[in-house]
């Protein structure tokens, strides 16, 4: 369900028909808060396994936070998307 969806769901006092939720309830549990070192955390598991040296490791890790100040959530979440991986 869309936040769109479930705030149309919702009657004249704000909760959910189905659910009884209130919209601060439905997006307080659907939604994860952004976390740069949470995402680089990431990379750095995936890229354990490659063994790869150290420095290359530092290289990657540079090139991704670089990322994060040239594409929005939504403009990097499309690129993945579109992705082959």
């Amino acid at each position: 369900m869309t936040i769109t969806e479930f705030k149309k769901s919702c009657d004249k006092g704000g909760t959910d028909k189905n659910t009884g939720k209130s919209f601060f309830e439905f997006i307080a549990n659907a939604t994860d808060i952004w976390s740069n070192n949470a995402c680089l955390g990431y990379v750095l598991h995936g890229l354990k396994g490659l063994e790869l040296p150290e420095k290359e490791v530092e290289q990657i890790v540079s090139v991704v936070k670089a990322g994060f100040d040239e594409l929005t959530v939504d403009e990097a979440d499309k690129l993945y998307s579109k992705s082959s991986f």
